[in-house]
């Protein structure tokens, strides 16, 4: 099993406007996602499917990169996407330089 701190999924539908538009600094893999079944009854619906999105830029530089206390660091391209998909529960901040 491979795995990633941190780690970053989004669904597969986002995986692939990112893909369309051409953004940088990411690539896609499967993942597997589950839910205890108290979870699905909670939800009471079943989950989008995922992709595990893997980080290959350099914050400031690509559309989507780490820096050195492995933020995530995203390019304003990027953030338009997002924020259009829906991300009201992240924390967005300037760059500091």
């Amino acid at each position: 099993m491979e795995t990633s701190t941190p780690c970053f999924i989004v669904t597969r539908d986002l995986a692939h406007k990112i893909e369309q538009i051409g953004l940088g600094g990411a690539h896609f893999d499967d993942v597997s996602v589950s839910m205890s079944p108290q979870a699905e009854e909670m939800i009471g619906t079943a989950l989008p499917e995922w992709r595990w999105m893997k980080l290959t830029g350099r914050a400031g530089e690509s559309d989507f990169g780490l820096d050195d206390e492995l933020y995530l660091v995203i390019s304003d391209r990027a953030l338009d996407l997002l924020q259009e998909a829906g991300i009201r529960n992240a924390k967005v901040a300037e760059l500091r330089p």
